[in-house]
């Protein structure tokens, strides 16, 4: 990559410049920016700024020293010192097109990958949707989030396992079983399990309001699922289990599979908790409390201000969701010393199985667990909980596993007052948006929003607007394909800190920076190599027999760019885990392919320029493609 060329011959040339001010240890971070104007080159560096603060000389002067060390090079066609005294980079063109479609088409489908986590093991939480009713968009917005982070550290080579941790020990699913079993209500032939377990689920709680004796009641399942109660814990693992089958398949949907699902009554069936607790209990920062409203409870205590002490255990014995997290954490890292039993849940393909824990009939199996690194992929209102559980690790001695826990944060999903209007939701406050609620029975659930979006696509691309209908039909074109795009690329390209307030009608667009627009400029690429095809039969490359054109038009000039920058891209997001990084890369990538297509000429220009622009439009085809998979879409070589 250009960027790191170019630090490299920096670093160099302030070895070579002889600073007596600058010791080797106060040398600052060489920083490499793509230039915002074509008059201040390609790439810039504040390189001689940053020196100056140290060595209160002229940042122009600074900058007339490095530059006076860089040796020619055969891609650095000019450098300038720009005001206050950047380095301003301009690249030789033609050098830039042979390198980067030379990577492209010698690295193929491998393009854009890097050995940034070569060695290391990351394990990636996500979804973790309570087993006790049908997704909803807000929980879509996890899976996307997750996945779509563990598609770019393989990309980094990184070995990633996917997880998804079912609570179902938890006050949700006590919820449940108590509708089942007091409501006496039949499950409609035509509706599915999650779905009707969605509709009891709200009518249990509204229930509450009326009867808060049933509150008792629902602890009292808690206390016996807790406890292991087999007339109850093999019911709720029955009851969870079809629900949990039918979230698999919402997110299949949009090409999300996991590869461990790790139960939370199997943590506590293999004594995890228990073994965990004892260790817990020999430490210092962990105490019983013996005076106040937490009396009997077991804390942990903090010394952060910004982490309040919390409650593990409570007076009753009862383990907190944190308490088992520490102990399934401990268990991430490979340092708890006890593994689960295992069985396979769902096999999609060959390549593609999930598995179960599975005290009871699971089997041994090595290769889970174990990580480098742990990301848990949560809304930001779990912070305090992901603090505490750092803090946890910590404190128990495992430092270094505290520091490479990290919570990747994303803010809720709510809906559009216009969206809640359509859902029968009560908008008389005339509010900017409205929360979500499962007890309230108040969301749009995900095969739902699915279908809706499909049954756009469809009107949109009518059988007359199709001239390979036949081909569609057959499915090797899906209109569900089209759609799992525009929902999937909607949830990941606002910055993943804010909320979302999700609108119906405009998660359902498809032109502009969306998903299906992506696809689209992928199947235009492809229109294009197809057409030659037919003409020729045959779009081979040789390129070491390629000569570039004379001169190089701006916007294939431009498309080389955003080519060049995939590598770095991945790379950078592998390291932020900013998936806002990649989106937006995406959309420019997209834009500047159409840009090129509507300004420069591929099929009717002279031959080297012909030879040239197919081999750009090659080159971008095979990059697109490799994006799209990073981030879980179809790529259409027809729409």
């Amino acid at each position: 990559m250009i960027k790191k060329q170019l630090t490299k011959i920096i670093k160099e040339a302030i070895k070579e410049s002889k600073f007596k001010e600058l010791k080797p240890n106060q040398l600052p971070k060489i920083k490499i920016e793509s230039s915002p104007q074509i008059e201040f080159g390609d790439f810039s560096s504040n390189i001689a700024l940053q020196i100056k603060k140290i060595t209160q000389k002229s940042s122009r002067e600074i900058a007339k020293r490095i530059i006076a060390n860089i040796p020619k090079s055969k891609f650095i066609a000019k450098i300038e010192i720009g005001s206050p005294g950047f380095i301003n980079f301009f690249i030789d063109k033609k050098w830039w097109a042979e390198e980067t479609l030379k990577d492209i088409f010698s690295q193929g489908k491998h393009y854009g990958e890097n050995k940034v986590g070569k060695g290391k093991k990351v394990i990636i939480e996500h979804t973790s949707v309570n087993p006790n009713k049908a997704m909803h968009i807000g929980h879509l917005r996890n899976s996307c989030i997750g996945d779509t982070i563990a598609r770019v550290l393989r990309k980094s080579g990184y070995l990633v396992e996917v997880e998804n941790y079912i609570d179902d020990t938890g006050v949700q699913v006590a919820d449940v079983l108590l509708a089942l079993k007091l409501l006496k209500k039949k499950q409609p032939k035509s509706q599915s399990f999650d779905y009707f377990c969605w509709d009891i689920y709200s009518e249990i709680n509204r229930l509450y309001k009326k009867k808060p004796e049933l509150i008792d009641m629902r602890k009292d399942f808690l206390h016996r699922l807790e406890k292991r109660d087999p007339s109850l814990s093999s019911y709720a693992r029955g009851v969870a289990k079809k629900i949990v089958d039918a979230h698999l398949e919402s997110c299949k949907n949009f090409n999300i599979f996991f590869d461990l699902l790790v139960w939370e009554s199997d943590i506590l069936e293999a004594g995890f908790w228990k073994y965990a607790f004892e260790i817990i209990k020999k430490n210092e920062k962990f105490i019983l409390e013996d005076f106040g409203d937490q009396t009997g409870c077991w804390i942990i205590k903090s010394k952060d201000k910004e982490i309040p002490d919390k409650v593990l255990v409570k007076s009753d014995g009862t383990a907190t969701y944190t308490a088992k997290d520490i102990a399934y954490h401990l268990w991430k890292f490979g340092v708890l010393g006890k593994d689960f039993k295992y069985k396979k849940f769902k096999s999609y393909t060959n390549t593609k199985e999930t598995w179960s824990s599975d005290m009871k009939k699971g089997k041994t199996k090595k290769g889970f667990g174990k990580a480098d690194k742990a990301v848990n992929v949560i809304d930001l209102s779990q912070n305090y909980p992901q603090s505490v559980l750092r803090l946890s690790l910590s404190e128990l001695g495992y430092k270094k596993q505290a520091k490479n826990l990290q919570h990747l944060g994303y803010g809720v999903v709510s809906l559009s007052l216009d969206t809640a209007e359509q859902l029968g939701v009560d908008t008389i406050e005339e509010k900017g948006f409205y929360p979500m609620s499962g007890r309230k029975g108040i969301g749009i659930k995900v095969n739902d929003l699915l279908d809706l979006i499909t049954l756009r696509v469809k009107k949109r691309f009518k059988k007359t607007e199709r001239k390979e209908y036949k081909e569609i039909k057959e499915g090797k074109i899906r209109d569900k394909d089209i759609a799992s795009a525009a929902i999937r690329y909607y949830f990941l390209k606002y910055d993943s800190l804010k909320p979302i307030v999700f609108d119906l009608e405009k998660s359902i667009k498809i032109l502009g920076d969306t998903g299906p627009y992506l696809q689209y400029t992928y199947a235009r690429a492809c229109g294009i190599l197809r057409k030659v095809l037919q003409n020729s039969g045959c779009v081979e490359h040789d390129l070491s027999s390629l000569n570039l054109p004379s001169k190089l038009h701006d916007s294939a000039i431009g498309l080389i760019k955003e080519l060049s920058y995939f590598p770095e891209v991945v790379e950078k997001c592998a390291k932020d885990l900013d998936i806002n990084i990649f989106t937006d890369y995406a959309f420019d990538l997209a834009q500047s392919f159409n840009y090129f297509y509507e300004k420069a000429q591929v099929l009717r220009v002279k031959d080297d320029q012909k030879e040239f622009r197919l081999m750009l439009v090659s080159a971008f085809k095979q990059t697109m493609e490799n994006l799209l998979d990073v981030l879980g879409i179809v790529a259409l070589e027809r729409i």
